[in-house]
């Protein structure tokens, strides 16, 4: 049984630590998406570009965000499942990129 609690906590503590990376890129996104961008050295030319740097990364993570928290609160397992085919395709995009 409490071996339980301390899984569930762990599980929990992930999915807030996932939660907190995507809120703090939100954040920045929406404040300057040029710092965002310019993690990856890409300048944004265009108020477009702007736009559609806080819709992805802004909104996108913010309604991560909005669903990790829903979830963890239904359903945990379902929460874990859901992170890590967020985290796996991340990884895959990763790969595929460094193979191609």
């Amino acid at each position: 049984m409490k071996k339980q609690k301390i899984v569930r906590l762990a599980f929990r503590r992930f999915i807030l630590l996932s939660a907190l990376s995507l809120l703090w890129v939100s954040v920045i996104t929406f404040a300057s998406p040029q710092a965002i961008m310019d993690l990856v050295r890409v300048q944004l030319l265009e108020i477009d570009a702007f736009s559609s740097i806080r819709g992805v990364y802004g909104n996108g993570g913010l309604t991560l965000l909005i669903s990790l928290l829903y979830l963890m609160q239904l359903n945990l397992l379902q929460d874990l499942v859901f992170l890590c085919w967020l985290r796996g395709f991340y990884a895959f995009s990763r790969l595929f990129t460094i193979y191609t």
